[in-house]
């Protein structure tokens, strides 16, 4: 399969979007966690500051350092944001982008279409489902053939035995054989 640049990053928005909000509502929490016990912590310290020359003034260290601490931590949860975003989309399509693809061949499967392609493309994820859909897909086309091989075998040995129902058994064993392969 030529490899093929898909323009679309959104294939399942739905499930994509509650994905990144997931993932960035964990930062955002871990990030405001942190700046609270940060905050808190210093609250019961007590920080000496010169505002001129003749005074000395002590101060809570959680007054002094609140809007810093403040100011780091929402750089950090934008740039995160950002990132998880950012990383999201592009990851997420290697990875829905298959199963986007995987779903269409499927159904032809399904309608009995057992030409189907599995393959993915050069950075995509899940070759190894790949590998596995194209080996059944191997499989049950051998199978098909199989079948179609017997059949008519059986077709010519009722034509040929006319009255040979034991040739015309045989045929229906091996025809049985080659279904009970399938689990159903």
């Amino acid at each position: 399969m030529e490899e093929q640049k898909s323009r679309n990053y959104f294939i399942d928005k739905s499930f994509q979007n509650k994905f990144i909000i997931k993932f960035a509502s964990i930062v955002v929490i871990s990030s405001l966690v942190i700046g609270s016990v940060l905050f808190f912590l210093l609250k019961h310290f007590t920080l000496v500051s010169t505002q001129n020359i003749h005074s000395v003034a002590p101060m809570n260290p959680s007054t002094f350092l609140l809007p810093v601490i403040m100011e780091t931590v929402s750089i950090i949860i934008a740039l995160t944001g950002f990132s998880i975003i950012f990383i999201t989309i592009f990851t997420w399509h290697k990875i829905d982008g298959p199963l986007f693809r995987f779903n269409k061949e499927l159904a032809k499967l399904k309608e009995g279409n057992l030409k189907v392609n599995f393959t993915t493309r050069k950075h995509d994820q899940l070759k190894e489902l790949s590998v596995s859909l194209t080996d059944m897909s191997a499989v049950l086309i051998g199978k098909h053939s199989e079948l179609k091989k017997k059949v008519a075998e059986l077709k010519d040995c009722l034509q040929a035995a006319g009255g040979n129902k034991e040739a015309a058994l045989k045929k229906a064993d091996e025809l049985e054989e080659v279904l009970n392969y399938f689990k159903v």
